[in-house]
């Protein structure tokens, strides 16, 4: 989506919501729930918002996997729930749908106002604060446990909203992530590698057994995903030529090559994109692992290694990749279903027609070649195999 339309997109979200909400709000009242003992919801002076959340959360226990949760959330002490004004920026799927704060013997859920009027994100939002961050935070902090900067605090989450939502048939987000999580836990922490560098360091199970030596592993794989980026690049300018000289120089109608410039638009984006989060991401690993020689780093250092061994960590680690199966179950399910009959495109090249129109041509016409951009080597993959 480009900047426009996130714009446009963001501005109809405001003034629905607007429109939605009283502009001068009652006194916030905050009542305890009818369908869940021990969670209080705010309504921020605005009854409407109070009876969006609690029919969500009677929504939300259709679900199996949240029924479950909630035997285990009921014995976390109590909890209140409320929309905020939390990234005016969010658009569905994406920035920050929510947060949660915990405490020592209460948590705190609050979700993105602009979620009081979606219909995309707003039922996986809540469970993963509620069911995700809302019970593992706590249930590990009272064992004195930093699951905070594991990954399977927000893999957790994530892996709850999604599955939850797919039992409900609710729509799903950031399907890059939650696809990773069907594959493994290993393939989930190469996905999100780098994506919150920038303002934290969470560590997978692996890792935290020796956060020195997997900064400076990350640190390798960074300047790996640089040379990734480079020769892809190079691989970038190739087709871009290829497909030029055959609709300059042999007339080819550029409607034949329609799909295949787009995919290489994203990949351009894309690109460009995964550049940024490296170049965010490499000040601030060097600024961890000098941290690391500091007492505070050090302490954490310790904390982390023994995160690594917990029992409780490794079975929330056992039963992340549960949950992973099981979303890859539901989506499979999900795909099964007849999907709607779409008009035939016109005939479009794909990357095994423009080859062969390349190799024909060079053999044909050995001049056309003369000067052609080439690539020494086939582009590295973005994650590491």
């Amino acid at each position: 989506m480009v900047r426009g339309d996130s714009c446009r997109n963001l501005a109809i979200y405001l003034v629905l919501l607007s429109a939605a909400l009283s502009i001068r709000p009652a006194a916030a009242e905050i009542f305890p729930s009818k369908v869940l003992s021990g969670v209080s919801i705010d309504d921020r002076g605005h009854p409407a918002e109070g009876a969006r959340l609690e029919a969500a959360l009677k929504h939300l226990q259709r679900s199996a996997t949240v029924r479950r949760m909630e035997a285990r959330r009921r014995k976390l002490g109590p909890l209140v729930i409320s929309f905020a004004a939390l990234d005016t920026s969010t658009e569905p799927f994406s920035g920050s749908h929510g947060h949660t704060e915990v405490n020592r013997d209460s948590a705190q859920v609050q979700l993105n106002e602009v979620l009081y009027i979606s219909t995309a994100a707003f039922i996986e939002t809540l469970a993963h604060e509620l069911y995700g961050h809302g019970v593992i935070l706590r249930e590990s902090a009272r064992l004195g446990l930093d699951l905070g900067h594991t990954i399977d605090n927000e893999a957790f989450s994530l892996a709850i909203g999604a599955v939850s939502a797919l039992e409900l048939g609710d729509p799903i987000g950031d399907e890059a992530r939650v696809d990773a999580l069907t594959l493994s836990t290993s393939a989930y922490a190469d996905e999100v590698l780098f994506t919150d560098s920038p303002s934290r360091i969470d560590f997978s199970i692996n890792e935290a057994r020796n956060p020195r030596a997997a900064i400076t592993a990350r640190q390798k794989e960074l300047a790996r995903r640089r040379l990734s980026l480079s020769q892809r690049r190079k691989e970038i300018l190739v087709w871009r030529w290829q497909i030029e000289h055959f609709e300059k120089v042999h007339r080819t109608g550029p409607q034949i090559f329609k799909a295949l410039r787009a995919s290489l638009d994203n990949d351009d984006v894309l690109s460009s994109s995964r550049r940024a989060l490296l170049d965010k991401a490499e000040p601030h690993l060097k600024e961890v692992a000098a941290w690391l020689d500091e007492p505070d780093g050090r302490t954490f250092a310790t904390g982390m290694v023994a995160a690594s061994t917990s029992p409780y960590i490794l079975s929330v680690d056992v039963e992340l990749a549960a949950l992973g199966r099981r979303i890859g179950e539901l989506k499979a399910k999900r795909r099964s279903s007849p999907a709607p009959s779409i008009s035939p495109a016109a005939k479009q090249a794909g990357w095994g027609d423009l080859i062969g129109l390349g190799i024909r041509d060079r053999a044909e016409n050995p001049d056309h070649w003369k000067g052609a951009p080439e690539t020494s080597t086939a582009a590295l993959p973005w994650l590491a195999k």
